[in-house]
Parts: structure tokens; sequence; C-alpha cells
């Protein structure tokens, strides 16, 4: 019998039949003995899965159980923890989220706050800038028109809301007697102190004069008071009296000037226009034209008082008002007129 399947050489062998046989029986039941190995080898892997799948969903189990036992054992924790922080940290931590969108909120909101303050700060600082200009210049205006004041009159600028007499008494002017500063609204009769004896070597005033103990008590004094201290300027006086102005003032002196300078136009300028009255005689011209004028009246009270004159001897008819071409006063007098 020719067959490749005994020795697998890929050529076929002749065999005898029975040798075939006790060599393919003998693979056969090798075959069997492997499969039966082998399932018996799946079994027991399988048994072997199977058990280790059981202690796979215990231990996922037990796992389960352990997390959540954790969880709730941090829950408490967590608890414990939070129930001794501060209000700040627990709100922080509870709420924070909000707290978040809060800060997010109210941020913005400073945010715009303060764009907003920017714009304030920055449009006050042009008008600052504009006003401190303004006055800056109105200021050297000012102190250029004081300093040609001063150097025109003596004196620069006057206050518009306080008169004449009340700048005048409220000027700072210096006492010829005592030399200290004042002002006319505070002057009165004890305002001045001051010595009306002599400051000179000199006995007391009741030393009975040239005795021994004049060699003691001979020294410098005001002879009025015995003041051993001269002062300044007497200020330190027996007597008092009224602050006494400066004979004369350089500012008021310029404006005295500046009065007479005026007066002076103005003298000149009325002495021109009354020589031009003169020279075009007005005076006369208009007395002429007054007495014209009267004149005129006077012909016209003359024509009418002639006219009354005529109508003063009526006839008590006539008066009456019945005459003959008439019925009353009127016509006998057109009539008259008319004779």
């Amino acid at each position: 019998m020719d067959t490749p399947v005994v020795h697998g050489s890929g050529m076929p062998q002749r065999l005898p039949t029975t040798k075939v046989y006790t060599i393919l029986h003998v693979l056969y039941f090798r075959v069997i003995v492997e499969i039966t190995a082998l399932r018996a080898e799946v079994c027991a892997v399988e048994r072997r899965l199977m058990a280790l799948n059981e202690s796979v969903q215990a231990s996922r189990e037990l796992e389960d159980f352990k997390a959540n036992a954790m969880a709730t054992l941090w829950r408490k924790h967590a608890r414990k923890q939070r129930m001794k922080l501060r209000r700040s940290a627990l709100g922080g931590l509870l709420f924070g989220r909000y707290q978040r969108n809060i800060l997010q909120a109210v941020f913005a909101g400073w945010v715009k706050f303060w764009t907003w303050r920017l714009s304030v700060r920055s449009n006050y600082d042009l008008r600052y800038a504009l006003e401190l200009q303004e006055r800056q210049q109105h200021a050297a205006l000012q102190q250029r028109r004081d300093a040609q004041d001063r150097a025109n009159r003596g004196y620069a600028g006057v206050d518009a809301s306080r008169s004449l007499l009340r700048r005048h008494q409220q000027r700072n002017i210096v006492c010829r007697m005592c030399g200290e500063a004042y002002a006319e609204s505070i002057n009165h009769e004890r305002a001045c102190c001051y010595h009306p004896g002599k400051y000179e070597v000199a006995c007391p005033r009741d030393c009975p004069g040239f005795t021994t103990s004049c060699m003691s008590h001979r020294a410098k004094r005001w002879t009025c008071c015995d003041l051993r201290e001269e002062g300044r300027h007497g200020t330190n006086g027996c007597c008092a009296r009224f602050h006494l102005p400066p004979a004369r003032e350089a500012k008021y002196d310029v404006v005295v000037a500046e009065i007479e300078a005026r007066d002076k136009l103005e003298d000149e300028y009325l002495r021109e226009e009354m020589d031009d009255v003169q020279r075009a005689d007005w005076e006369n011209r208009a007395r002429r034209a007054k007495f014209e004028q009267l004149t005129e009246t006077m012909d016209e009270l003359k024509d009418e008082r002639a006219i009354v004159g005529r109508f003063k001897n009526l006839p008590s008819a006539v008066a009456d008002g019945h005459g003959k071409h008439g019925t009353g006063p009127t016509s006998s007098v057109h009539s008259e007129a008319e004779a």
C-alpha cells in the first residue's frame, strides 16, 4: 500500500497494511490522549479562571465597600476640620465659586469706577491747569499794573468794595511822634504814649537840689516822671494822646498832584469855552433874544387890551344881548368890529 501519511516525507512509500494499521493505531490513540490531556487542561484552566473571576469580583466588592467607607470617613474628617475653621475660611471653602463670581463682578465695577475716576481726575487737572494759568496771567498782569501804579503814584491799587473814606481810615500809616504803625479807624486818645518832659541827667523831682545825695541819684531820667528807661520814641511815656499822622504823605501828594493837574486841564478847557462864549457874545445874544420875546409878548397883550377896552362902555341893552342886528352879544361885537 502506497501512502505518504505515515512518515510525512511527501514521498509515497510502500508499506504493508498491517504495519500501516499498527502505525495508524498508535497515532490515533496518541492523538486521543493528547486531546484528553488538552481537554483536562482546558477544564482546569477554566475552573481556575472562574475562581480568579470570583476572587476579582469579591475584591471589587470589597474595594467598593472600603472606598465608600473611606469616603464616609473623609467626609466626617472634612466636616470636623471645617467646623474648626473660621467663618471667612469656611465661607471661602463652601462658597468659593460664588464668592469668586461676586469678586469678579465687584472688581469689574471697581475697574469701571476707577476708569471713570481717572477721567474725572484728568478733567479736573485740565480745568485746574487752565484756571491756574488764567489766575497766574491775571496776577502777572495785576503785578505789572501795580508796579506801574507804584512808579506813577507811589501806591498800587484800591479796593473798590470800600468807600474812599473807609480806605482812608483803614490805611496803615506811621505816627510821626512814636513811630508806630496804626490806622485812623483804631486811633484814640490814649493810643500814643509820650513824655512831656526831657530825657536828661537830672535829680528826681522830690530832690531839693544841690545836696550831698545828688551824686548818688543824679542820672539820666525823664524830668516829667523820673523814669530811668528811655524807651523807643517815648513808648513808655507817662502821658497819652492821639497818634499824629505825618505832615505829608507821598501817595496823597501824588493823588493831589493828579487832581490838581486834572483841575488845571478842566479850568483851561472851561476858560477856553468862556473865551469862545465871550467872543461870540452869547450872553448879549441871549439877553437880546429874551428881550425881543418879552417885547413881542407885551405888544400882543397891548393889542388884546385895546380890543377889550373898545367894548368896555357898551350899552346895557347891547351888553345884555338885545341889539338890533343880533340876538346876543356876539353878533353886536361882530357888527361893531365890521363898523
